[in-house]
């Protein structure tokens, strides 16, 4: 819940940064809940 409401929009943001510089600077992994433990 915390990464679909929190976290995404966040990151969406950031990207935007690469836009505005055109170049990729920021990137992100998928976010995945690790079930082990």
């Amino acid at each position: 819940m915390f990464a679909r409401n929190e976290l995404l929009p966040l990151q969406a943001r950031f990207l935007r940064i690469n836009e505005w510089i055109g170049d990729e600077v920021v990137r992100f992994l998928p976010y995945s809940l690790d079930t082990a433990g």
